[in-house]
C-alpha cells in the first residue's frame, strides 16, 4: 500500500474529490471514476481495500460481545474473586467461533476508578484474557461493575443518570460527580438514542416497567427495581451491545 501511494503526485485529491471519496469510500466504481490514470485508479483501489478492511475489523471488535461475570458489583469483590476462584471468569465458549475450549491468556490492567489521588484505591485492576485455539482470537471477562468500552463504573453512571432525572443541570452534575459535562451529556444522549431497544428488552422481562412510557419514568422505575449494572447485564445477555 505504501509503495502504491508514494507513486502519486502531491495533493492528488481536491476538496471536492476528497469529500466524494469520504462519502463513497466503499464504492470503488464511484470513486475511481474521478481519475483517468490507470496507476492512480489502482492506488485508490488499494486504499479502498485498506479502508474497508479497517472498517470491518472495527465493526467486528464493536459487535463481538465481551463476557460479563454477573454478581460482581464492586472492585473489591472483583479482586477478592480473582484471588479465590479465577476460573469463574472463564467463558463457556469463544464469543467469536463458539468453540468450547479456551486457554488463559494473561491479563491486562484496567483503570477503573478515576478519582483524585488522595481518594484513589485499586486504581489498576486485572482483567483476565483468554485465547481460543480454534480461531486464534482472544477475549476477556469483565465483572458486572465495569462497563465495556468506558472508564467509569456503572455506579458512577447511575448517580449521574439519577441526578439528571431529578432535573439537575449538567453543570451541577459535573460538579457533584467526577465526569465532566461533555461526558455526562454523551451518556444522556446515548441512553436516549437507544431508549426503544432498552425498553423492549427490559419490559419483556419485567412487565411492571410497561407502565412507564416516557424516558424519565422508565429509568426511574427501572433503577428502583435494580441497579444500572444489572439492567445493562440483562440487555447484554439478550444480545444488545452495551453501553
Amino acid at each position: 500500500m505504501q509503495v502504491a501511494l508514494t507513486s502519486l503526485e502531491p495533493k492528488l485529491l481536491s476538496c471536492h474529490e476528497l469529500n466524494q471519496f469520504k462519502k463513497d469510500k466503499l464504492n470503488y466504481a464511484a470513486v475511481s471514476s474521478l481519475f483517468t490514470s490507470k496507476k492512480k485508479r489502482k492506488a485508490v483501489h488499494l486504499l479502498l481495500v485498506f479502508v474497508s478492511t479497517k472498517n470491518q475489523t472495527h465493526q467486528q471488535k464493536r459487535t463481538t460481545m465481551a463476557h460479563i461475570l454477573t454478581g460482581i458489583v464492586s472492585l473489591g469483590q472483583h479482586i477478592l474473586q480473582l484471588s479465590r476462584d479465577p476460573q469463574d471468569y472463564r467463558p463457556l465458549c469463544c464469543p467469536h467461533c463458539k468453540s468450547a475450549k479456551l486457554w488463559q491468556h494473561g491479563f491486562y490492567l484496567h483503570k477503573a476508578e478515576r478519582l483524585p489521588s488522595s481518594k484513589r484505591s485499586n486504581d489498576s485492576i486485572q482483567i483476565l484474557r483468554y485465547l481460543c485455539p480454534s480461531c486464534k482470537r482472544s477475549c476477556s471477562t469483565l465483572p458486572e461493575c465495569l462497563p465495556p468500552r468506558r472508564w467509569y463504573l456503572w455506579s458512577i453512571q447511575q448517580a449521574v443518570l439519577l441526578a439528571l432525572l431529578k432535573g439537575h443541570s449538567l453543570n451541577d452534575v459535573s460538579q457533584q460527580h467526577l465526569p465532566c459535562r461533555q461526558t455526562c451529556r454523551r451518556w444522556w444522549r446515548q441512553l436516549q438514542s437507544r431508549f426503544a431497544l432498552h425498553t423492549d428488552c427490559l419490559r419483556s422481562r419485567f412487565a411492571v416497567l410497561g407502565r412507564a412510557q416516557s424516558f424519565g419514568d422508565f429509568w426511574r422505575a427501572c433503577l428502583e427495581k435494580m441497579p444500572l449494572s444489572q439492567a445493562m447485564c440483562l440487555m447484554h445477555q439478550s444480545g444488545l451491545s452495551i453501553p
